[in-house]
């Protein structure tokens, strides 16, 4: 196709009929010659462009999963599991780990211990404290408990092979010897109460209070 300016340009000659068809079919040769060649070029272009994309998409490494992964019908990826592994339910605890201290009987096994140790010894003290005319307990606090369960520790190490209750006579009978904590006496103290004969430095002082008692490794608190 010719470019309108340049069909103007020739008109403007005011060239005869017959040069004007020669010019005219010149120009129009020249211009099929230039789209010929434009086209050319970018058919070249576009060659090169997929030649590109070609050779890039050879060297990528691939996005597709890799068959020799697959397993199990192609259903899931990685290698199978091996058979120990599928036998061994998760979550097991060692039975290295597992110590009879740590079994839910053993617990409540101690609890229950614990709990009839310290009501041996509330009945003790309701005795002492109704023939000495001393603070009785009306209602024994979680501290309170936790207090004579561990007097009660000691005491089984102090006369091991005493029964739970004769432990408790012998202990109170050493208090009751002390004209000091009785409140025998002028000028003697009177603030006896089984809050302070179960405190563990008062206890040490108890049973320090008799030589012949043998003394506990540990009081606990």
């Amino acid at each position: 196709m010719i470019p309108a300016e340049a069909l103007q340009a020739v008109l403007a000659l005011n060239l005869d009929e017959a040069s004007l068809r020669v010019v005219l079919a010149q120009m129009a040769a020249c211009a099929v010659a230039g789209e010929a060649a434009e086209i050319k070029k970018s058919s070249a272009r576009q060659a090169r462009w997929r030649e590109k994309k070609r050779l890039q998409a050879s060297t990528e490494p691939s996005t597709e999963p890799s068959t020799e992964r697959l397993h199990v019908d192609g259903l899931s990826e990685g290698p199978p599991p091996s058979p120990e592994k599928e036998r061994s339910p998760p979550n097991t605890p060692s039975k290295e780990k597992l110590t009879l201290s740590s079994t839910p009987e053993k617990k409540l096994e101690q609890k229950k211990f614990d709990e009839e140790a310290v009501e041996i010894f509330l009945r003790g003290w309701g005795w002492f404290a109704g023939k000495h005319e001393k603070p009785k307990v009306r209602r024994a606090g979680p501290s309170l408990r936790a207090a004579i369960a561990a007097r009660m520790a000691d005491l089984s190490e102090v006369w091991p092979a005493d029964s739970p209750d004769k432990r408790v006579h012998r202990f109170l009978k050493l208090v009751e010897a002390n004209d000091w904590w009785m409140g025998r006496g002028e000028n003697s103290w009177g603030g006896l109460n089984i809050t302070w004969v179960t405190g563990p430095k008062n206890f040490e002082k108890i049973i320090n209070s008799n030589p012949a008692a043998p003394k506990p490794e540990a009081f606990r608190v």
